[in-house]
């Protein structure tokens, strides 16, 4: 389900290895790390409110692509700075590990007949 996800605000998964008992999902390299680094990492520059700004829209947009725009909508389930991550150019993208496909949600919640 997770490859069926393309869009410049989502990291791209690239590979996976389902070898044993071992499960490994291979993204694209994110050079600038997590959102959640840069506040405390003392190797960042401090990011201008613009910045900030951009990084809200940019993970507002990889949100909606989910909810409304992908092939297979899905509900990101584990939105956090951690899962918000910045390329070269400080452009988010938003991990898509956490996502439940909205058929799967629903057939989760709807009671048993």
């Amino acid at each position: 389900m997770l490859s069926q996800f393309r869009n410049r605000h989502l990291v791209s998964l690239i590979g996976y290895c389902d070898e044993n008992s071992e499960n490994t999902l291979i993204y694209e390299y994110m050079e600038n790390e997590t959102l959640k680094s840069h506040p405390y990492a003392s190797g960042y520059p401090c990011m201008s409110w613009k910045q900030r700004f951009d990084i809200c829209i940019g993970a507002a947009i990889g949100i909606n692509f989910l909810h409304t725009a992908s092939p297979t909508l899905a509900i990101h389930c584990d939105v956090k700075s951690s899962n918000i991550l910045l390329d070269e150019t400080s452009r988010p993208k938003l991990l898509i590990s956490g996502c439940q496909s909205l058929e799967l949600m629903i057939k989760i919640m709807s009671p048993p007949i």
